[in-house]
């Protein structure tokens, strides 16, 4: 029997969740701690309420020098072991309050999730991709600021919120770069660039030709340019790949600013950056309608399928589409698609595709059968029924 434990292999994920539970014990924590594999965290406590996401830490950790490991890993611990006590009073807070944009599935997700529930009411969309919260900031780690603590100190999202960003403000005074003439990079490198969007005085500030464009890669990344700049559109478009690797990736979707709101945007078909950044857009799309399907099937169980969202090539034309499946005699929850694909299961298998459809050729023919459901986003529509042969004669022309 050898005399001692086995050194745990950080390159798997096993292994990097007990070099972490490791860490975390030197620190003197005592209480139970759980690896819960399918999730990829660690849920600490008797109830497992208390959880640490080990995504992002594991892919930055692999791509880290050895020395910066090390570095890294002492940071994530205390991080995880500070204090969650906030102060008593919003005037002891404000100082250290600022705003924090993430990709909107995240808040809107966080209502399937325990350990994350509290995030639910505690956040605003911005531009419908995205959303903004308040956090308290700390040296080592930033903690979310609920609408129950906001009213424990007496104050409203929206004031809060208005107070963060001007806090943010105040820590922006240095100009952004300009990789290519018309586009703007944050200097800051703060893990608030991208959250700088909602300062709209900010980015008015800087020079574009057309309405201000942004886009959001990473928490550390804001990129801006001007929607009538076709060679910094261009630029733009090239530059996110490399944004988007991971970890701590977010997606690669514009917004537009229009007065003072921020709206999705792309540019017309035929601009030259056009097909890199509806790729980017479709991707992202993509993996919050698989991430919601993913979280609401076990939820409804098998009285209802949650149709998976799929992209595709168009052989001809080249143009990127999106499709889902609507089976006949089962209930279904569909993603919004550019194209619905009606599957009978009971036919023989070179017959079962009935017909496949734009989604508004549908809605025309089968007016009221595609139902929005409530409360969910990215949006899903309910589909009972079937259509008829009349009707899917017309849905083939």
């Amino acid at each position: 029997m050898w005399p001692f434990s086995k050194k745990p292999d950080p390159e798997t994920p096993s292994g990097f969740a007990d070099l972490f539970t490791r860490a975390l014990r030197k620190t003197g924590l005592r209480d139970p701690i759980a690896f819960d594999e399918a999730g990829f965290r660690l849920k600490i406590g008797e109830d497992g309420m208390t959880s640490i996401n080990l995504h992002n830490y594991f892919e930055e950790y692999r791509s880290a020098t050895r020395e910066g490991r090390a570095e890294l890993m002492e940071r994530w611990v205390r991080s995880a072991t500070a204090t969650d006590d906030l102060p008593g009073t919003f005037a002891e807070a404000l100082p250290n309050l600022l705003p924090r944009i993430r990709e909107r599935a995240f808040f809107e997700f966080s209502r399937f999730r325990p350990e994350t529930a509290f995030l639910a009411e505690s956040w605003r969309p911005v531009g419908e991709a995205f959303g903004v919260t308040v956090v308290y900031d700390r040296p080592e780690t930033v903690q979310y600021v609920t609408r129950r603590q906001l009213e424990d100190w007496g104050v409203g999202f929206d004031q809060a919120v208005a107070a963060a960003v001007a806090n943010l403000e105040r820590r922006s005074g240095e100009p952004f770069e300009r990789p290519v003439d018309g586009l703007h990079l944050s200097p800051y490198r703060d893990s608030f660039d991208a959250t700088r969007a909602v300062s709209i005085d900010l980015i008015r500030g800087l020079k574009v030709e057309g309405d201000p464009v942004v886009a959001m890669p990473r928490p550390e990344i804001l990129l801006v340019t001007g929607s009538e700049d076709e060679q910094s559109l261009v630029a733009l478009a090239r530059s996110l790949e490399k944004f988007l690797e991971p970890p701590r990736a977010m997606n690669g979707r514009l917004l537009r600013l229009e007065g003072r709101e921020w709206t999705p945007w792309l540019p017309e078909p035929a601009h030259p950056a056009f097909p890199e950044l509806a790729r980017h857009a479709l991707e992202a799309e993509g993996r919050d309608a698989e991430e919601q399907r993913e979280l609401l099937q076990p939820t409804l169980g098998d009285g209802v399928f949650v149709a998976a969202f799929t992209a595709y090539q168009h052989r001809r034309t080249g143009a990127l589409r999106s499709v889902a499946t609507w089976s006949r005699g089962v209930p279904t929850l569909l993603p919004r698609v550019d194209e619905i694909v009606f599957v009978d299961p009971a036919a023989p298998e070179d017959l079962a595709v009935i017909v496949q459809a734009p989604w508004e050729r549908v809605e025309e023919i089968l007016p009221g059968v595609l139902r929005p459901e409530a409360d969910l986003w990215p949006p899903r529509f309910r589909a009972d029924g079937w259509p008829t042969l009349e009707q899917v004669r017309l849905l083939r022309e």
